[in-house]
C-alpha cells in the first residue's frame, strides 16, 4: 500500500477502485500531487493499477472503512464492475457498523455502493465526481471545491437551482427528506437486489449517459410499472446526457424528444417532477448529499440543499 504524506496536512481520503480497470495509463505521482496540493494526503493500495479478485476488493474497502485516521474514501473512477464485489461485502456488514462513519464519494457505477451503504449504515455518501476526473481537472472545478470543502470543513455542498417540470413542482411547499439515486442504469439493476435503495417518502434522483431517449424512458416506464415513483417525495430529473451521435443536428433532436417524453411522463406521476443539467456525465455534477436531511423548495424558486443550510 503507497502513503502520500505531509506533516502538516491533517485530512486523508482513501482512493478506492470500486468499478473497472481503465485501458488508459495514468501519472499516479502526478495524481498524488494534486492532492497534496489541495491540502490533503492519499492513501491507495494495488486495486489502483491493477485487476484484484472480489474478496480483495471487498478486503481493501473494509481496510479504509476501519480506518480512523481516513476521513473519506474518494471512488477512483466509473465503469462496471460494482455489483461483481458488492455481494461479498454483506456478510460484514455488523462489522462495518461498529465503525466511524465517514464520506464516500463516487458517482456513476458507484451508484450500487453509494445506495448501499447508505441504505444499510447509515453513513452520508455523497454522489459527485469520482477522483481521477477530479484530479484530473476533467470536471466542473466548483464542484471538486465543494467536495474538497466537505471533506476538509464539514462545509456542506452548496444549494442547487432545479426547473419544475409538472404542475405538483410548482406548488408551494417544502419536502425535507433523504436523497437516493444515481445514475438511471444501476437503478435499474437495483431492483429487488441487495443494494436496492429505500424509496418511500424519500427524494429520488436519476441521471444517465450514452443511451438513446427510447431506452432512457422505457427504463423510466419499466420503474413506473413496477412502483418505484409511487411512494418518493419527488423526483428529480439530472443529465440524460444522450449518446452521440457524431452530428450536433441529431444530438440536439435526440435532446429535444428527451425534453418531449419527460413532459409526458412528468405530468402522469403522482409526485413533483424536476431538472437540473448540473447532475450527471457532464462537465459539471454538483454533489448531492445521500442520507443527510435535505430541504427541497418547490414553487417560485425551485432548489435543494441540506436541511440547516437554508
Amino acid at each position: 500500500m503507497n502513503e502520500f504524506l505531509e506533516k502538516d496536512k491533517t485530512k486523508k481520503v482513501a482512493l478506492f477502485r470500486s468499478s473497472s480497470l481503465s485501458a488508459e495509463s495514468y501519472d499516479f505521482q502526478e495524481v498524488e500531487s494534486w492532492f497534496l496540493q489541495q491540502g490533503l494526503t492519499v492513501v491507495y493500495g494495488d486495486d489502483l493499477k491493477q485487476k484484484v479478485a472480489p474478496e480483495q476488493q471487498v478486503e481493501t474497502f473494509i481496510s479504509y472503512m476501519a480506518d480512523d485516521s481516513i476521513d473519506a474514501i474518494w471512488l477512483w473512477r466509473g465503469g462496471e464492475g460494482v455489483m461483481d464485489w458488492l455481494p461479498y461485502l454483506e456478510p460484514y456488514l455488523e462489522q462495518l457498523k461498529k465503525y466511524k462513519k465517514k464520506y464516500i464519494i463516487g458517482f456513476s457505477d458507484g451508484t450500487l455502493l453509494l445506495n448501499y451503504i447508505s441504505s444499510h449504515l447509515n453513513w452520508p455518501t455523497v454522489h459527485g465526481p469520482n477522483a481521477l476526473q477530479s484530479a484530473l481537472e476533467k470536471v466542473d472545478l466548483n464542484c471538486v471545491n465543494q467536495l474538497l470543502s466537505l471533506i476538509k470543513t464539514e462545509a456542506m455542498p452548496q444549494p442547487l437551482s432545479l426547473e419544475p417540470v409538472n404542475s405538483l413542482a410548482r406548488q408551494k411547499q417544502i419536502i425535507e427528506t433523504h436523497v437516493v439515486g444515481g445514475n438511471l442504469e444501476m437503478l435499474n439493476v437495483s431492483v429487488k437486489a441487495l443494494w436496492e435503495p429505500k424509496l418511500q417518502g424519500r427524494i429520488l434522483f436519476i441521471e444517465e449517459t450514452g443511451e438513446k431517449p427510447f431506452q432512457i424512458f422505457r427504463t423510466l416506464k419499466y420503474l413506473k410499472h413496477i412502483g418505484w415513483f409511487h411512494s418518493i417525495a419527488a423526483l428529480i430529473v439530472g443529465e440524460l446526457y444522450p449518446v452521440s451521435l457524431g452530428s450536433e443536428s441529431e444530438s440536439e433532436y435526440h435532446r429535444r424528444a428527451i425534453e418531449v417524453r419527460l413532459q409526458n411522463l412528468a405530468e402522469d406521476l403522482p409526485c413533483p417532477v424536476l431538472k437540473t443539467s448540473a447532475i450527471g456525465h457532464g462537465f459539471v455534477n454538483h454533489p448531492i448529499m445521500l442520507q443527510t436531511s435535505m430541504c427541497l423548495s418547490l414553487g417560485g424558486e425551485c432548489k435543494i440543499a441540506v436541511a440547516d443550510s437554508l
